[in-house]
This record gives C-alpha cells, structure tokens and sequence, in this order.
C-alpha cells in the first residue's frame, strides 16, 4: 500500500498499565469475525460478545440504539456513554485489552474514540468483488447495490485511515494469505495482546458453511458470480477507479 510505511511511527506505546480499547473496523461478510477470533484467542483480550458474529451492537442493552434499521445512516445519534458503560459490564476489565466488533463502527470512529481513551482500530477490508457475492447471495442484494455499498464501505476506510492515529490498515487478503505476518504486526502496534492463535478450524461465517482454517475464499466467492452480475458489478466500479486503485485492487473483465 502507498501509504502503509507512514504507519509504524504512529505505533507507540502509552505505558505499561493503562487498558486499551480496541475496536475493529471491518464491514460485514469481510473477515471481522476471523479478525475477532484471533486477537480474542490472547489470554490478554476480552471481547464484549462471545456469541455469534460477535458484535457489541447486539447485545440486549444496546440492541435498540445501536442495532436499528438505519444503523447505517452517518447521522444516526448515539448514546455513547450508555453504550460504553453497557459494554464495560460485559468486558473483563482485568484484561490489558477490551475488544470490540460491530460493522457500522466504520462510520463512527472519530465519535468512538473521543469517547473510550486510548482507543486502537483495527481496519480491514475486502476485494469488492468478494464483497458483492457475500451481498447478492446472503442479503439478496442487486448487484449494483452490492457495489455501491462495497465501494462505500472502501471510502469510509480510507477516511478512517487518513484521520485516525491509531490504526492498523490490513486487508482480508493479507490476514488470510499470512496470517503469521499479521499477528506480528498486531503486537508490533499493540504489544499488550501477547501470544495469539492461528492454527486450527475457526467458527466463522462462510460460503460453505463450516469451520475452516485460515484461508482466503475470494477465488470461490468471484467465481460463483455469473456474467450478468460482474457486467453489473463493473457499472459501479468503473466509475470509482481512484477508490480500487487506493486499496490496489483493479477491474475484473
């Protein structure tokens, strides 16, 4: 990436003893669940929700301001102190690092971390073409609507990597294809997370809809659009060439 080398020097450590707050960054169906499993198989981490696909939003005392049906609407008002106060109850504060994960953080990462300090994002992202067949086949998705929402998605990470600190960018690609590299990097940025796991069968969301080991499906996921849809896809993303080329990916013909 052109702009990944800027990022080491912002990775330091604020002392020994305060807890971090960790949040990730990922939209839906791009590998946050994986992520999640990851960084939450340290001794060190504790997520807020265990269950499921993880995600703060959907626990039962904040499902109604954060999991609504216009979660994704930039100037939905949130109660952050409820939120972070929720959220505490079900972390273990005597873990250095408290991890969060909701998809719709993305929009919202500027509001998080002037309200949970030191505050550490984690942001991921995903080839748009494997993000479009996740959507058309889960959601039921146009695919134009999938590539809208796929490059949308791409510039609020790039928002959010131009404007916040702390972070680190990393791709689904690059966790997947050397996910040793990547728990190298997490320590590099925050040491506080320790030893992780990588090996083994994960529980994660799939198109094949079993516990898998690491590994990138991309091949399979834009395989299994047709014609039709990529024809659709590329009316999108040909007309945000400069978001793709940011994030190094290029038009499928």
């Amino acid at each position: 990436m052109k702009w990944l080398r800027s990022f080491s020097s912002r990775w330091l450590s604020r002392g020994p003893v305060q807890q971090r707050y960790a949040f990730i960054l990922c939209p839906p169906y791009c590998g946050s669940t994986l992520m999640s499993q990851i960084l939450a198989s340290s001794k060190n981490v504790s997520i807020n929700n265990p269950e499921g696909t993880c995600e703060g939003q959907t626990l039962p005392q904040v499902r109604e301001h954060l999991f609504v049906e216009n979660r994704w609407d930039e100037n939905l008002q949130i109660d952050w102190p409820l939120v972070k106060r929720v959220w505490e109850t079900h972390w273990d504060t005597k873990k250095p690092v408290l991890l969060e994960k909701s998809p719709p953080n993305i929009l919202r990462a500027k509001q998080i971390e002037a309200h949970f300090e030191p505050a550490f994002f984690f942001a991921m992202w995903r080839n748009p073409y494997a993000h479009c067949e996740s959507q058309i086949r889960r959601n039921r998705n146009s695919p134009r609507e999938a590539a809208g929402f796929a490059v949308r998605c791409l510039n609020l990470q790039r928002r959010n990597i131009e404007q916040l600190d702390q972070l680190l960018p990393i791709s689904y690609e690059q966790l997947t294809n050397d996910p040793d590299s990547f728990v190298q990097l997490a320590n590099s940025y925050l040491p506080q997370l320790g030893s992780m796991r990588i090996k083994g069968s994960f529980n994660i969301h799939n198109m094949l809809g079993r516990e898998l080991d690491i590994q990138n499906l991309n091949r399979e996921k834009i395989a299994a659009l047709s014609i039709q849809e990529l024809t659709e896809i590329n009316s999108v993303l040909r007309d945000n060439l400069d978001t793709l080329d940011y994030f190094d990916y290029g038009l499928i013909n």
